[in-house]
C-alpha cells in the first residue's frame, strides 16, 4: 500500500510541475513581439495557446512543450527580440508601399475601334446580250 502511495504522489507532483511549467511558458512567451517568433521560424501561436490545450488533452505534454520552450526556442527568440526592430514592411504601413506594389497606372484613354478592312471590289454586271433586229 505505501508502494502505491510513493507512485500516486510523484505522478501528482508531476503533473502539478507540467502545469505550472506550461503555464510559465505561455506567460513567458507574452513578453516577446510576435515578429521575434517569425524570424526564428516559429509562431506566438504555438508557444500561447497550445500548452494549455495540451494540459487539458495530455497533461504532461504541456510541461514537456515548456521544457522545449525554455532550453531551446526561448533563447532563440530573446536575442531575436533584443537584436532589433521588426523586419521592413512589417505591420500597419506608415510608408510608402514597395516598388511594384499599389494601383495599376491608369488608362490612356478609350479608342474607338479600328476601321474594318474595305471590301474587295464589286465586278461590273456582265454584258447584256445583244438584241436581235426585228424581222
Amino acid at each position: 500500500m505505501v508502494v502505491f502511495s510513493g507512485v500516486f504522489l510523484i505522478f501528482i507532483v508531476a503533473g502539478l510541475g507540467s502545469l505550472v511549467l506550461s503555464i510559465m511558458t505561455v506567460v513567458d512567451a507574452s513578453k516577446y513581439p510576435d515578429w521575434a517568433f517569425q524570424q526564428t521560424g516559429s509562431s506566438k501561436f504555438v508557444w500561447q495557446v497550445i500548452p494549455i490545450i495540451l494540459i487539458f488533452v495530455c497533461g504532461y505534454a504541456g510541461g514537456v512543450m515548456g521544457l522545449i520552450w525554455y532550453t531551446s526556442k526561448r533563447d532563440e527568440v530573446a536575442r531575436v527580440a533584443r537584436a532589433g526592430g521588426p523586419p521592413p514592411y512589417y505591420g500597419t504601413p506608415p510608408y510608402p508601399p514597395p516598388p511594384g506594389y499599389g494601383q495599376p497606372p491608369p488608362a490612356q484613354g478609350w479608342a474607338p475601334p479600328a476601321a474594318p478592312p474595305a471590301a474587295p471590289p464589286v465586278a461590273p454586271p456582265p454584258p447584256a446580250p445583244p438584241t436581235d433586229p426585228p424581222q
